[in-house]
């Protein structure tokens, strides 16, 4: 929704399921005036210079570390920055594929904390101090990046 907020050119949906995509698509369009167009996963590399890329599936994860949903990493040529929404690995290879094409990475991590953040303080009704979330965010940081 990001996309929508910051008044993006375009956002271009890419599922395994050409339905879901559609979906997804209709309800961004239901609150963003934003062109939004759907590609099925086998059609990826046929979406026009991407600048921005978010990969939101598990593909690269777990016992499935070694594989990655972008095979041709031609499809980085034209990417300045790569969210892999995974945090473990600490780099996927989706991240290293596109890192050597001179694109700037993020990984998932900082979503699972902000988020386990804000549910602690809402179920809690209390707010944690700055000090301690950064010493949180510290130690789990060190935690998921020994893997």
């Amino acid at each position: 929704m990001l996309a929508g907020e910051e008044k993006a050119k375009k956002l271009v949906i890419v599922n395994r399921t050409s339905e879901k995509a559609e979906l997804l698509a209709q309800r961004v369009r239901q609150y963003y005036s934003l062109t939004v167009e759907t590609v099925s996963y086998e059609d990826i590399m046929t979406v026009c210079d991407p600048e921005i890329f978010v990969q939101t599936t598990s593909v690269g994860m777990g016992n499935d570390a070694e594989n990655t949903p972008i095979k041709n990493t031609e499809f980085f040529n034209n990417v300045k920055f790569a969210v892999d929404i995974i945090y473990t690995p600490w780099e996927t290879k989706l991240m290293k594929d596109a890192v050597r094409r001179g694109v700037q990475t993020v990984n998932g991590f900082d979503m699972l904390f902000y988020q386990g953040l804000a549910s602690f303080e809402i179920w809690h009704d209390m707010s944690v101090d700055f000090n301690t979330a950064v010493m949180l965010k510290e130690k789990l940081t060190n935690f998921y990046r020994r893997g």
